[in-house]
């Protein structure tokens, strides 16, 4: 198991924290959680996300925040 993100899994979050806004967490953490990530257009590296780094690096360690004034998908 990895202890960081890879530079693709670092652009794929920046890129769907982008465009959920400030609860991209949640949001990510629900489509983890009901296999709905792989619909994503990164989804599969969402997944490795979660494989590889789990639910609790996400809300504990990882420092990506939405970029200001990104385009919002919700």
């Amino acid at each position: 198991m990895i202890t960081e993100p890879t530079a693709e899994m670092t652009a794929a979050l920046q890129q769907f924290a982008d465009e959920y806004g400030r609860n991209w967490k949640d949001e990510l953490s629900t489509r983890w959680a009901n296999g709905r990530d792989y619909y994503l257009e990164n989804g599969t590296i969402l997944h490795s996300v979660r494989n590889e780094l789990g639910p609790t690096w996400l809300y504990d360690e990882c420092t990506i925040k939405p970029t200001p004034k990104a385009k919002r998908k919700a």
